[in-house]
């Protein structure tokens, strides 16, 4: 496949299954986070977001799905907690980003990793677990 990668032919397909978030810095001032992920394919549009966990704290479980296309070029992977606030803009808890190219020579056996992300002062404020997975 790495011949084709050097093509600019689009290669494959990363299915990404985001499990959880731990150790994440409280945003809340009564209450605790209501933490969602937002990954996005960096060079391309390609996002999704999971659901909001109410209330889960500094630990959540969201065991979510999506599947990106990939074509040359797009190596690294943009991941990011906010707290849903209902009233205010959602405020970021921390984000971090993923070199891709670990996947792609993994071949079609998934690979687990630990994604630390940090707050806007790049203080370390958790870390998000994905298991990642490419099909050429």
């Amino acid at each position: 496949f790495l011949s084709r990668l050097h093509q600019g032919m689009a290669y494959g397909t990363i299915d990404i299954l985001i499990v959880s978030a731990s150790n994440l810095t409280n945003r809340e001032t009564l209450s605790k986070n209501d933490p969602y992920c937002r990954v996005e394919l960096a060079g391309s549009a390609q996002h999704f977001i999971t659901k909001t966990k109410k209330n889960a704290g500094s630990q959540c479980m969201w065991e979510e799905r999506v599947r990106f296309n990939v074509i040359e070029g797009q190596n690294t992977l943009n991941v990011a907690v906010y707290e849903k606030d209902t009233l205010f803009k959602d405020e970021l808890i921390g984000k971090g980003s993923l070199d891709l190219r670990a996947v792609y020579s993994n071949g079609a056996s998934p690979l687990d990793q630990f994604v630390s992300i940090a707050d806007k002062e790049t203080r370390p404020s958790g870390e998000v677990r994905l298991v990642l997975t490419f099909t050429p």
